[in-house]
């Protein structure tokens, strides 16, 4: 039998023994994931730090067998965007994906099953249908931002695929990625 992934579970500081053994990889930009997901409360910018202070939401999925495959988080942040027929930048108030990880071991699983049926095709798809159904109740951006690592190759090809765009003059290791809401 194929495990199933099953509906998101709201990741709490209750449910950080879950995520003990979390590995998404040894690159820089995956250990970062990991620690991200793995910290404490009160370790700023990490996972349950954001969802206290910026109401960041983050959500376990696991198999039906109760083996954590990955999380995902969404909230909200500024960027700098240009707008039609402007010449220069104005903050917009965007939806963001913070990070978003799949355990190393469910890397291309359940096998044998096409693209779209991968744990991280569904992942990434359940929270952008999250971010789609803020967008239409009103309580979010028709922008979806993320940041990808420079290197990470196989992360941005995976996000063009959903439609995501990079975005020009992106400083350090990271690109920004965008997606339009109204285009789901």
């Amino acid at each position: 039998m194929i495990p199933t992934l099953q509906a998101a579970i709201e990741f709490t500081e209750t449910l950080r023994h879950r995520v003990s053994d979390f590995d998404c990889g040894s690159e820089s930009w995956e250990s970062e994931l990991v620690t991200w997901i793995k910290a404490d409360p009160t370790e700023e910018q990490q996972g349950l730090w954001c969802a206290a202070t910026f109401q960041t939401s983050i959500w376990l999925y696991e198999t039906n067998l109760g083996d954590v495959v990955g999380y995902a988080s969404l909230g909200s942040s500024t960027w700098r965007l240009l707008t039609a027929g402007e010449k220069k930048t104005k903050p917009k108030l965007i939806q963001i994906i913070p990070a978003i990880a799949v355990q190393k071991k469910f890397w291309g699983e359940p096998q044998g099953s096409p693209p779209e049926e991968r744990y991280s095709t569904q992942i990434f798809a359940d929270v952008i249908s999250r971010a789609e159904e803020r967008f239409r109740l009103g309580f979010g951006s028709d922008s979806l931002g993320l940041f990808v690592h420079k290197l990470n190759l196989r992360a941005q090809s995976f996000y063009k695929r959903f439609g995501f765009a990079s975005m020009p003059e992106t400083p350090g290791d990271y690109l920004r990625m965008l997606f339009n809401l109204r285009n789901v």
